[in-house]
């Protein structure tokens, strides 16, 4: 993203007359044209996997063999929007393009590539210390999964134990919880209902388009709680089912309902 944004700072400066970055990138760029050999198709390549390996680090991950393995995978690490990753990298990398397009006549490709080189070290130990916080986390409280958490160096931690779901978010400096949120993963009127009804009843709802569309919105690795209920009026079962994680984060960052992103779908079965 940063990159995208960079670059459209540049080229919107084209319409300034005292700051015309266009006239001023031609003479550098063609002298750094580069020629389709074997060599640039494999520094491509390997531009294409490391966009991939991006992709995966973050919590959002990716459809890697979609659409014939309807799962996503990741490691998890960061936050598809993490502040001090996003920010420090965005900073560095438009300052790089600042630069050689404001003095393009000094600003040697060499002197363009040692910057790149930095920007590339210091975001590799960025990753590298937040992989050491995931694997000291994991190992101090051994969650059944665990997700990046939006405010730098907090992270989500998912267990489930005794028919409970809960969701902790932790100080991965500290290894301290800061608030916890707990679920039932099923509830319906034990009175009324027996569980293998209830159980047959879910499995149709789970069969449904609507349930595939919103397993597919929400992840395969999310945690779901299950509320199913009777409508007698309207003879019908009505099953909902609430993303535990994304209703947690919510709450705790006290998003108001109409601007929160969809946490719940309900399946009407007659």
């Amino acid at each position: 993203m940063a990159p995208v944004i960079a670059m459209g700072i540049i080229l919107s400066t084209q319409y300034f007359e005292r700051f015309n970055p266009i006239e001023r990138l031609k003479e550098p760029l063609q002298e750094q044209a580069t020629e389709l050999n074997s060599k640039t198709i494999f520094w491509g390549s390997i531009g294409t996997l490391l966009h991939l390996f991006m992709d995966y680090i973050t919590q959002g991950g990716l459809y890697l063999f979609y659409p014939f393995i309807n799962e996503r995978i990741t490691s998890g690490t960061i936050s598809v929007f993490d502040p001090l990753v996003t920010v420090l990298s965005g900073i560095a990398v438009i300052r790089l393009f600042y630069s050689k397009v404001t003095r393009a006549n000094t600003y040697t490709f060499s002197r363009f590539q040692k910057s790149a080189k930095s920007l590339s070290i210091l975001f590799v130990l960025l990753l590298s210390g937040y992989t050491l916080l995931q694997i000291n986390t994991m190992i101090t409280h051994s969650p059944s999964s665990t997700t990046p958490n939006s405010i730098p160096l907090f992270r989500w931690v998912v267990w489930e134990e005794n028919n409970i779901i809960s969701i902790a978010s932790v100080n991965q400096l500290t290894q301290q919880i800061d608030k916890i949120y707990s679920y039932s993963p099923l509830t319906y009127n034990q009175t009324e209902w027996n569980r293998i009804t209830i159980e047959s009843v879910v499995k149709q709802a789970k069969g449904t388009l609507q349930y595939q569309k919103f397993k597919f919105q929400v992840g395969s690795e999310s945690r779901l709680a299950i509320n199913a209920t009777f409508n007698e009026k309207e003879n019908r079962w009505e099953i909902s089912f609430l993303d535990t994680l994304q209703d947690a984060q919510n709450q705790f960052y006290g998003i108001p309902e109409w601007f929160s992103i969809d946490t719940e779908t309900t399946i009407l079965l007659n």
